[in-house]
C-alpha cells in the first residue's frame, strides 16, 4: 500500500470543519425530534445545541476519516496525485460512506448522552428509539455532506476544466497548476501531490 504523506494545514483544516459541520447539522436535527424532552440541568437552546454537537465532534471525525481511507483505498486510482483530483463519484462515496458511519456511531453516542446528561427518556423501546436516531443523523449527514462532496468535486476539477465567472464552459488549451480538492481531509492540495 502507497504511504501517504502527512496532510496539509488546509487539510486539517478541512477536516475539522467537516466534522464540526457534520455534528452541527445532525445534533440540530435530532434536538428538534427532541424537542418536548428534558434533561436534569437544562441549558438554553444555542448552548445546548453547541455542548451536544462538541461531544458528536469526535464521532464525526471517526466517521469522515474512515469513510476518507475506505474511498482511498476504493478510488485509488481517480486519488490525488500530480494535477488530478478525486472523481465526483470518490467524493459522493465518501459523503455516504461518512453518513452511514455517522449514523451508526450516533447510536451509542444517544446513549452516552443520555448517561451523561441526565435525559428524559422517550415510551418507546430500546431498538425503536435507536433506528428512529439514527434515521435522523442519517439524513441529516447526507445534507450536510452530499453538497460538501459536490462542492468538494468542482474545487478538485483541474483549473483548466473550471469555467471563469461569466465565461462559458468548456476545455482550454493549457492546465495551469491551481489547487485541487481532497476528500480524504476534505481539504485542498496544490497540483502537484500533497505538501
Amino acid at each position: 500500500m502507497k504511504r501517504v504523506g502527512r496532510p496539509s494545514a488546509a487539510q486539517v483544516a478541512g477536516f475539522i470543519a467537516c466534522s464540526w459541520l457534520l455534528a452541527l447539522v445532525a445534533i440540530w436535527a435530532v434536538q428538534q425530534v427532541h424537542q418536548d424532552l428534558h434533561e436534569h440541568n437544562e441549558l438554553p437552546p444555542i448552548l445546548h445545541w453547541l455542548r451536544d454537537a462538541a461531544v458528536a465532534v469526535p464521532l464525526a471525525a471517526l466517521a469522515i476519516g474512515s469513510a476518507a481511507l475506505l474511498v482511498r483505498f476504493a478510488f485509488g486510482a481517480a486519488g490525488p496525485g500530480p494535477g488530478r483530483g478525486r472523481t465526483a463519484a470518490a467524493w459522493l462515496a465518501w459523503a455516504g460512506i461518512a453518513a452511514v458511519l455517522f449514523s451508526l456511531l450516533s447510536v451509542p453516542g444517544n446513549q452516552l448522552h443520555g448517561f451523561l446528561f441526565g435525559a428524559e427518556e422517550e415510551q418507546i423501546g430500546w431498538l425503536q428509539d435507536a433506528l428512529i436516531d439514527g434515521s435522523i443523523v442519517l439524513g441529516a449527514s447526507l445534507v450536510a455532506l452530499v453538497p460538501t462532496a459536490l462542492l468538494g468535486a468542482w474545487a478538485g476539477r483541474p483549473a483548466a476544466t473550471r469555467p471563469a465567472a461569466g465565461q462559458p464552459s468548456g476545455p482550454t488549451q493549457t492546465a495551469p497548476a491551481g489547487t485541487s480538492a481532497s476528500p480524504a481531509f476534505a481539504g485542498f492540495t496544490h497540483a502537484g501531490g500533497d505538501r
